[in-house]
């Protein structure tokens, strides 16, 4: 196979060797390049879908300490009130 223009034969501006040696034709190239690009898209977007969550994770674990370390820090301060 040739990497090959259909309309002018021109090898897309490429050295015809270039084109005699390279395995996959100009429809082939695209569809690579285009799944390529697909499969690239879907991996950063699942990084990020990752990310979103480990963010909301952390912070729901910080709100969570900070509710607990209050009700703890008002209990004991009002036993104490209470005690003297």
């Amino acid at each position: 196979m040739e990497l090959r223009s259909d309309r002018s034969g021109d090898c897309y501006g490429l050295d015809s060797s270039v084109c005699e040696s390279f395995p996959i034709s100009g429809t082939e190239f695209v569809v690579v390049v285009v799944v390529v690009v697909i499969v690239v898209v879907v991996v950063l977007a699942a990084a990020a879908a990752v990310l979103v969550v480990v963010v909301v994770v952390v912070v729901v674990v910080v709100v969570v300490v900070v509710v607990v370390v209050v009700v703890v820090v008002v209990v004991v301060a009002s036993t104490i009130w209470y005690l003297f």
